[in-house]
């Protein structure tokens, strides 16, 4: 049984094509489907709104989200 994963990133993620080439997502039950984001603001509200399962930002972007209240969606997330 395969298990999707539904990954918003901003660059196409070479590790994953690498991962996909060479069958390890395959053996690991894994189909991952990788679409772009614009901006950080949309990447969030994507994973909130369950858009995205995960997320591929830079730690600033998380932590920013998580901690600081004026962050461009207004609110804090977990």
């Amino acid at each position: 049984m395969m298990t999707t994963v539904r990954l918003g990133t901003f660059t196409h993620p070479v590790l994953l094509e690498v991962a996909r080439e060479t069958g390890a997502l395959a053996s690991a039950g894994l189909a991952v489907v990788s679409t772009p984001v614009t901006s950080s603001p949309s990447q969030f509200r994507g994973l909130c709104e369950g858009e995205f399962d995960a997320i591929l930002t830079n730690p600033d972007n998380a932590l920013a989200y998580r901690f600081v209240p004026d962050n461009p969606l207004g609110a804090l997330l977990d």
